[in-house]
């Protein structure tokens, strides 16, 4: 029985094989198929803290307690803090997204008094300020 020299047949069976895959990628990559050519998806940044409510409350002994409803939006609320009179006061957290302190009234303001103050509420990297008054009963 003669022998048959298959190298020669393996070798172009290789080619023939490599040639068309060449051909599927290159076509692939042409009409926008391949994975890798896809465009990354938008990256949305968190959006800035909702500050809801705002109020003042008399504790006497000329003292107020400002407080504030700040609801984050997409990322967790790291600081509030309230400027009253042109002091800025880091706010204690009272409930979940309820804040507050208690301050020295400032000028002339006292009791049945429109207490005017500003509240800020910042995520890791963005703020948000509302300024409101409220009447300190």
């Amino acid at each position: 029985m003669p022998r048959l020299n298959l190298g020669w047949t393996r070798v172009a069976l290789c080619v023939a094989l490599a040639s068309i895959a060449a051909i599927g990628t290159s076509a692939g990559v042409a009409t926008g198929q391949d994975e890798s050519q896809d465009p990354p998806h938008k990256i949305t940044p968190p959006l800035t803290p909702a500050i809801t409510e705002i109020a003042a409350d008399w504790k006497g002994d000329g003292r107020i307690r400002l407080r504030a409803e700040v609801v984050p939006r997409g990322a967790k609320v790291v600081k509030v803090s309230f400027k009253y009179r042109g002091k800025r006061f880091t706010a204690n957290k009272l409930r979940l997204w309820k804040y507050g302190k208690t301050v020295k009234t400032r000028g002339e303001d006292g009791r049945g008094d429109n207490i005017r103050y500003r509240v800020r509420g910042c995520t890791a990297t963005r703020c948000t300020a509302r300024t409101g008054s409220d009447k300190a009963n």
